[in-house]
């Protein structure tokens, strides 16, 4: 009896210092890892931004997970839900860093983003922060340690997204399709620049911002938008260029509008078709200029613009081995030939369409 009384003491010691022990571990944590892959900043950082691309390498998420995602997938505001948790996007500092919180349950947690670029690749840094109550640091000792816990999902994580861009910019393919007519059309553009290091995101920024007018005045669109170049150099910064949506029936803005119509004539292009991210643009850019140069039968016509169409874009799909861009390069013939005349349609009058505020802002 007397054993029995001293074990049971034993135990109750035990308990007591085992719970002391939970008890004084930090009810804070800050947990983070980080990764170099050999991707462009650019690339990681905006599919990291757009939850479109999070079902297929985050952790959590399985394929019996019933996934919610905010119209606007990407920048600030936009969200992606779960189960019973959801994260969402408080913060943006485009290509540097991102700020995320999330709620499971009753609980919410600070998730944190840093990118670095560091000789061509990315160090990415991923992290989250947040209180821990003591059922939670019970839990968690039982299961190996809260760090334990929290690290082995961030690497795993880091390890697939680097396992995918890498797989998705090796895989790409350029094809000069040769020289063709561009036909005669009214279309609308957004003009902007932008620095080499953000072109893809501010013409994706102006991209959207054309397609939600054309949504909210129920425009009808004849065919798939495009980005105009100001510039016939990759390399010169800034980098000005109009973010467009071909439309059947001419319309008339308001005189503040950012937004504007336009005719484009019909004019002569070299095609090429770019099946890729569009982190290869500098390649097809060359591949189709020295296609020229070495051609005696046309040379560049800088009357025109360098156009990309983007016929199937990260409003389609989140794969960038996906994308499909054709690229149009205005050229001229040099063997006499003529160009026909191109007349602008007489547009039948319509209502002046007045920009919304929030279609711009």
């Amino acid at each position: 009896m007397r054993i029995a009384k001293y074990i049971f003491l034993l135990l109750l010691l035990l308990s007591i210092a085992f719970i002391v022990f939970i008890a004084t571990q930090p009810n804070q944590f800050n947990y983070h890892s980080e990764k170099t892959i050999a991707s462009p900043r650019n690339t990681v950082y905006q599919y990291i931004n757009d939850y479109k691309n999070w079902p297929s390498w985050h952790p959590d998420l399985t394929s019996k997970s019933k996934v919610s995602i905010s119209e606007i997938s990407f920048g600030e505001g936009a969200s992606l839900s779960w189960n019973t948790s959801k994260i969402t996007t408080t913060r943006v500092f485009p290509l540097d860093s991102i700020f995320q919180s999330r709620a499971e349950n009753d609980k919410k947690y600070d998730l944190y983003w840093k990118f670095e670029e560091v000789n061509g690749a990315t160090k990415v840094t991923w992290g989250i922060k947040g209180d821990l109550s003591f059922k939670e640091k019970f839990f968690s000792f039982l299961k190996g340690g809260n760090e334990f816990i929290y690290t082995s999902k961030i690497e795993q994580g880091l390890e697939d997204i680097n396992d995918f861009l890498v797989n998705e910019l090796s895989s790409y393919n350029i094809l000069l399709n040769g020289v063709i007519q561009v036909q005669a059309s009214y279309y609308i553009q957004h003009k902007d620049s932008s620095s080499l290091a953000e072109f893809s995101i501010k013409t994706n920024d102006a991209l959207n911002k054309v397609q939600q007018f054309v949504k909210q005045n129920d425009i009808v669109k004849n065919g798939e938008p495009f980005i105009q170049f100001n510039s016939w150099n990759l390399e010169s910064e800034p980098l000005y260029f109009a973010a467009c949506i071909p439309i059947e029936d001419e319309i008339l803005t308001t005189p503040l509008s950012d937004i504007t119509g336009h005719f484009q004539e019909e004019y002569q292009a070299l095609k090429i078709t770019l099946q890729g991210s569009y982190y290869h643009r500098k390649e097809a850019w060359k591949k189709a200029l020295d296609f020229i140069a070495e051609n005696e039968v046309y040379q560049l016509d800088k009357n025109y613009s360098i156009t990309e169409i983007h016929k199937k874009g990260r409003a389609v799909t989140s794969q960038p081995s996906e994308f499909i861009t054709e690229i149009l390069i205005p050229v001229i013939s040099t063997v006499g030939t003529t160009k026909p005349a191109v007349t602008q349609p007489v547009a039948q009058p319509k209502p002046v369409v007045t920009q919304k505020k929030d279609s711009v802002n």
